[in-house]
């Protein structure tokens, strides 16, 4: 309650953040709301009684600067009348009847001065345009030209006589765009060595998207949906591991896999996950979105769970060993729970 309503038009030159604060440590300080409003009224009265002593010094008023002049009057006689009719209801008021005729003193006064200094740049500029005769003489040299003209500030730009094109700068180069063929993901994969192929391709699409953001437009969305399609249209997925034909039927299982063609999948499938993850988080997120970037995020996860697993032929990896449990037989295999994605998949 003791914060006062923000200003409908800006405030440029922070006076009323300067007022608002005084009147903010005021009440830190323990004074009550009425005495720290009656303080800021003070203030006020003081910034008026230096502006008319400025005025007494100066000979010429802008009609810009008499308006503002006029204003802050208003603003201070508002402020004064709101806290009289205040004070009258309560007896910690600071005002007295002294302070309120100074006041409207110190209005009047502004008023009359301001209304004085417009008055005599009205009548200069009636009496300039009522003097009669011919306009002051222009004083040429012996080749007919004005020296004084070079003292006016950008008269040079009225001169055609010298040549502009070396202020355009040097010429910007057009940037190099390169196409982006979406067509590379094929529409089906039957082999893992596809997959190793087809997922190099997205990486690649999606590292000249992000480095062409500039000049491709929704670059964000475009690499979301490529990703998304990818693993929940194209990549088979792999079945559990209990079920019970999950040697024949599944895709990960039934087929031999060497160890650099584990190692890249897997490597694909990191690089994959963070222009996913850097691209979905860019995105404006509705209801739909949600949904589809949990399932693809999911469908990851369950790739990179099914190729990790896989015995390779040759030169095992160890760590693929230890995960899926066949390293050591007093060791089981090791895998992530579902969680909260069972309840939010829904």
């Amino acid at each position: 309650e003791t914060w006062r309503t923000i200003p409908k038009n800006p405030d440029i030159s922070f006076c009323r953040c300067v007022l608002e604060t005084l009147h903010q440590i005021l009440l830190c300080a323990g004074l009550s709301k009425v005495q720290a409003e009656d303080i800021c009224v003070l203030v006020r009265w003081m910034i008026c009684r230096q502006v008319f002593t400025d005025l007494q010094r100066i000979t010429f008023i802008s009609s810009a600067e008499a308006a503002v002049i006029r204003v802050a009057c208003q603003q201070l006689a508002r402020a004064a009348g709101q806290q009289v009719e205040i004070g009258q209801l309560s007896s910690e008021s600071f005002l007295t009847s002294s302070n309120l005729e100074a006041i409207h003193k110190c209005i009047k006064s502004i008023n009359t001065r301001v209304s004085q200094l417009r008055n005599m740049v009205y009548t200069t500029i009636a009496t300039a345009a009522a003097a009669p005769g011919a306009p002051p003489q222009l004083e040429l040299d012996s080749k007919d030209r004005a020296p004084n003209c070079s003292a006016f500030p950008f008269f040079g730009r009225l001169r055609c006589d010298v040549s502009v094109e070396t202020l355009a700068g040097p010429i910007q180069a057009s940037p190099i765009l390169l196409p982006v063929e979406l067509s590379l993901i094929p529409d089906r994969m039957s082999t893992v060595t596809e997959v190793a192929l087809g997922l190099r391709h997205c990486v690649q699409l999606c590292q000249l998207l992000a480095n062409q953001a500039s000049e491709i437009r929704d670059s964000y969305a475009i690499r979301v949906a490529l990703i998304q399609h990818i693993f929940t249209s194209v990549i088979p997925l792999p079945l559990p591991c209990n079920h019970p034909q999950q040697k024949e039927l599944c895709f990960w299982s039934s087929q031999e896999m060497r160890h650099e063609t584990q190692a890249d999948i897997l490597q694909l499938l990191h690089l994959i996950t963070r222009h996913f993850s850097t691209a979905a988080f860019s995105l404006r997120v509705t209801q739909s979105f949600d949904a589809a970037r949990i399932l693809t995020m999911a469908a990851v996860a369950m790739v990179a769970d099914a190729v990790l697993r896989v015995k390779t032929i040759h030169i095992p990896s160890k760590f693929s060993l230890h995960y899926s449990g066949q390293l050591d037989a007093e060791v089981p295999p090791f895998g992530f729970e579902i969680g909260n994605f069972a309840a939010q998949s829904e």
